[in-house]
């Protein structure tokens, strides 16, 4: 799969954003407000994907 450098470092992004929340949440911040921070990044993903990213008909999955 090729996606744009645009789409893969917004992603790469929000995974940052991710990863930073939860090591936040584990260290020192309220794991609530943390969880519904992650629940916030995870809604802009599939913004994300759905603006960016496409399937056609004929998309098949990789051969095992």
């Amino acid at each position: 799969m090729k996606v744009s450098a645009d789409a893969y470092s917004l992603l790469d992004g929000k995974l940052f954003e991710i990863e930073n929340t939860a090591t936040s949440g584990i260290l020192q911040k309220n794991p609530r407000d943390c969880c519904v921070e992650i629940k916030n990044i995870v809604f802009e993903i599939r913004q994300i994907l759905k603006n960016e990213f496409y399937t056609d008909g004929s998309d098949e999955p990789p051969a095992a």
